[in-house]
């Protein structure tokens, strides 16, 4: 502004202006090239990173994958420790020894239970056979009788666990399968006949609708089907009905068990094909012998190639169906 001297008011003010279209396009283009080189900075900081933990991690991912595929059968899995800095080699070196130890003490653990079976059958069976013997004798009187009877029923059953522990540390092991043509039809005759002495109290009807020869193990297909009926006999009380079926389904021979006896609860039916598995009820309010019967025939079925069903409702009994793959034959 001019100020007049004599009024000393304002007498010429003078304005002048300049556009800022230049300031904000370099504002707007410093912003843009912010953004870009940013996000641009950023993705290829993540990418280099990735790449250098990709890079770092890759001795880590290898012992995770050998840890995933070590079970119980392949103990003998080493994993490498050459590879990595020193905390992945000596990370790698400890679980090395651990499975070492592991594999030992499996080794024993099923050594022990293999040769305990082994020497417990044969006085298990030579003290049954002299029992039997004594209850053939003319002249012994009822109470005696009696007596020998569940002296030779309780010996029986420490038979049944006896080759049950011996069996199950032989499916532990992945046995070679002796393969032959079974006809399934002879063998549920020749199971029905077996166990007619324990069936005496129970209706036990066979239904061969069809002759189903599959490809396996005679001797583990035999023990299979005597566990499901023994477990069938063993839970349905006297008086109940069992059924045994062979049909076939889909190219496949379908063996079914059902009972009409105290059956399994919901709850529990994802559990009774595990080990030493008995429900609820202690041991000394059990049924008698050792948990393994389904868990055994679970590892049968497994071993050839086949598929276990059961179906159970609490009090109306419970149906065992087992899948097996018929064999080509002429």
């Amino acid at each position: 502004p001019l100020i007049d001297p004599v009024t000393e008011q304002v007498a010429l003010l003078i304005q002048t202006g300049d556009s800022l279209a230049p300031v904000s396009a370099a504002q707007s283009q410093l912003w843009h090239y912010t953004t870009v080189i940013g996000l641009a900075g950023s993705f290829l900081a993540i990418l280099v990173g990735f790449v250098l933990l990709r890079q770092g991690f890759q001795p880590l991912d290898r012992i995770l994958g050998v840890v995933r595929e070590i079970e119980e059968k392949n103990l003998t899995s080493t994993i490498p420790a050459d590879e990595g800095p020193p905390e992945i080699r000596e990370l790698a070196a400890t679980l090395n020894g651990m499975l070492q130890r592991l594999e030992k003490a499996f080794s024993s653990r099923e050594l022990f239970i293999a040769s305990v079976s082994h020497d417990l059958r044969t006085p298990l069976t030579v003290l049954r056979g002299q029992i039997d013997v004594m209850l053939l004798r003319p002249g012994l009187d009822e109470e005696s009788r009696d007596s020998l009877t569940r002296m030779s029923q309780e010996v029986r059953r420490l038979t049944r666990m006896t080759s049950n522990l011996l069996l199950t540390s032989q499916l532990e092991t992945n046995p070679a399968l002796v393969t032959e043509e079974v006809d399934l039809a002879d063998l549920l005759n020749e199971i029905v006949v077996e166990m007619r002495p324990m069936t005496q109290d129970h209706s036990v009807s066979l239904k061969l609708a069809a002759v189903g020869v599959v490809s396996g193990d005679r001797d583990f297909l035999k023990q299979m089907l005597m566990n499901v009926m023994e477990n069938a006999v063993k839970f349905t009380p006297g008086g109940g009905a069992i059924t045994v079926s062979l049909t076939t389904e889909d190219g496949r021979a379908v063996i079914r068990v059902q009972d009409t006896g105290r059956g399994i609860a919901p709850e529990q039916l994802a559990s009774v094909t595990e080990p030493f598995y008995k429900g609820r009820k202690p041991m000394s309010e059990s049924s008698g012998g050792a948990g393994l019967g389904l868990f055994i025939v679970r590892r049968i079925v497994d071993l050839h190639g086949g598929r276990l069903e059961i179906r159970s409702s609490v009090n109306a009994g419970t149906t065992v169906s087992i899948r097996l793959s018929l064999a080509e034959v002429a």
